[in-house]
């Protein structure tokens, strides 16, 4: 059994589904928008990207070649970004979003590609028995190394946190 790849024009009808279903894009059940909602509107959705040219699936089937698509743009979308944050000097990114995951990439949140923004570093405490002398209270970044050196008696210890 070979399977067939969905065509452009199926790709692009579901992505503008998706675009216009913002309930079934996210995947956010609620008291009013229920599994069971969910499935009927992926039937309908499959059943009108059956009648296309190209490949029939079932809706699951269709539901997970949306996930795929939604996969695969975040990964390659958190790469260039990743790419586009480093310090140069290297060869360009090779990494480019094709037609339709240009066209889905605004459908997905910005934290699922460059991480939550409000985030706050937690606040590391280090406590060696229990003496106040001996506590290091220091705030990690990604960008940093923390490297904490302590003191104690005649020993040196080094942490380093990455």
């Amino acid at each position: 059994m070979s399977r067939m790849r969905p065509t452009h024009n199926q790709m692009k009808f579901l992505v503008d589904q998706m675009a216009n279903d913002p309930q079934l894009c996210s995947s956010n059940f609620t008291k009013t928008f229920t599994h069971k909602i969910a499935q009927q509107r992926w039937e309908n959705i499959a059943f009108k990207l059956n009648s296309l040219p190209g490949p029939e699936k079932n809706w699951q089937k269709w539901k997970k070649t949306w996930q795929d698509t939604r996969n695969s743009t975040k990964t390659k979308a958190a790469a260039i970004k990743r790419h586009l944050g480093g310090t140069g000097g290297g060869p360009s990114c090779s990494v480019e979003l094709n037609a339709i995951q240009m066209e889905t990439l605004p459908l997905l949140s910005k934290s699922s590609i460059s991480g939550h923004s409000d985030s706050v570093e937690s606040i590391v405490q280090f406590d060696f028995d229990g003496s106040t002398e001996d506590v290091i209270i220091g705030k990690l970044t990604h960008q940093f190394i923390l490297v904490i050196v302590l003191l104690k008696s005649l020993d040196t210890i080094v942490f380093k946190l990455k």
